[in-house]
């Protein structure tokens, strides 16, 4: 495989600066969508190996990785921290980068964001792949995590707590992924530490209550046959926190879609079998034409 260079960056999406990388040129682009409390650091494994025909890009969503963390408390940047700020964020990317019907590949909540996207531009994304997404009723926090949050005083314990949290996990490296990874001995210090080094940014625990106090229900299961696009959806067979019935049920409500099941796999299969994943994600982008341009055929 060549080695081909990532190249960070910063674009700025409305005043809010958000981090991006970026690596290989052709088309069609792919843009890379983490979830809830992650970051670029996700894609780690397959973000060089899908670049190797084609254009890749990840970003750090806001309020998370090395992107701005808006102020929480301030009505109008909780804006950042609503489903639509995530899609505005999102199609901002989009245009700055000039990224022509791009790919979107989302995971976990990332994969809501992917949803929301192709929705508010009808015709202006190539295709979806949806890992292990939290679109569906009940695939995301409970309903009474996000009422909690905005209690009046969880703007002061609720970091707190979060940061004792993330004290524990730096003691122990594998509870962070008890439940998202099949088998959590495979999290070695250096992936440890790539987990923890967004948490080393200033306000990232007043972001995380940012985020958790609002969140809610995107809207997106009423819309789902609305998307006339090529989507794969893919998910771990041993996913704990979105089941793979969820991506399952996904995968039937949305015109056309193909289901990939990863054997051996929890909630980020991208980095427990990113080989599995890559496999998945390069047979849906189609044979590599001559020119090197992937072709995208509806399942």
């Amino acid at each position: 495989m060549e080695v081909v260079a990532v190249q960070r960056s910063d674009v700025e999406v409305r005043h809010v600066r958000l981090r991006v990388e970026e690596a290989g040129r052709g088309g069609p682009p792919l843009l890379l969508l983490h979830g809830f409390a992650a970051s670029t650091f996700t894609w780690r494994a397959v973000l060089e190996p899908l670049a190797q025909h084609r254009r890749v890009v990840a970003f750090d969503r806001p309020g998370f990785g090395c992107s701005q963390r808006p102020d929480p408390t301030h009505a109008i940047d909780r804006f950042w921290y609503r489903p639509e700020g995530a899609v505005t964020a999102t199609l901002g990317v989009i245009d700055a980068l000039g990224l022509d019907h791009p790919v979107l590949v989302g995971s976990s909540a990332g994969g809501a964001v992917a949803v929301g996207a192709a929705l508010a531009r009808p015709g202006g994304i190539r295709a979806l792949v949806l890992v292990d997404a939290a679109v569906l009723r009940g695939d995301g926090p409970p309903s009474g995590v996000a009422a909690v949050a905005r209690l009046p005083l969880a703007s002061r314990w609720l970091p707190w707590l979060l940061r004792a949290g993330a004290a524990r996990a730096a003691r122990r490296p594998g509870a962070l992924a008890d439940r998202a990874w099949h088998d959590p001995s495979g999290i070695t210090p250096e992936i440890a530490r790539g987990y923890l080094a967004p948490l080393r940014v200033p306000g990232w625990d007043r972001a995380l209550w940012g985020m958790t106090r609002e969140a809610g229900g995107p809207g997106l299961e009423g819309r789902l046959g609305e998307l006339a696009l090529p989507t794969l959806v893919v998910t771990g067979d041993d996913d704990r926190v979105v089941p793979p019935d969820s991506s399952r049920r996904l995968a039937a409500a949305i015109p056309g879609a193909e289901l990939v099941v990863i054997d051996a796999a929890g909630h980020l299969p991208h980095e427990e079998r990113p080989a599995a994943f890559l496999d998945a994600v390069e047979r849906f982008l189609g044979r590599e034409a001559p020119a090197g341009v992937p072709e995208i055929s509806r399942p």
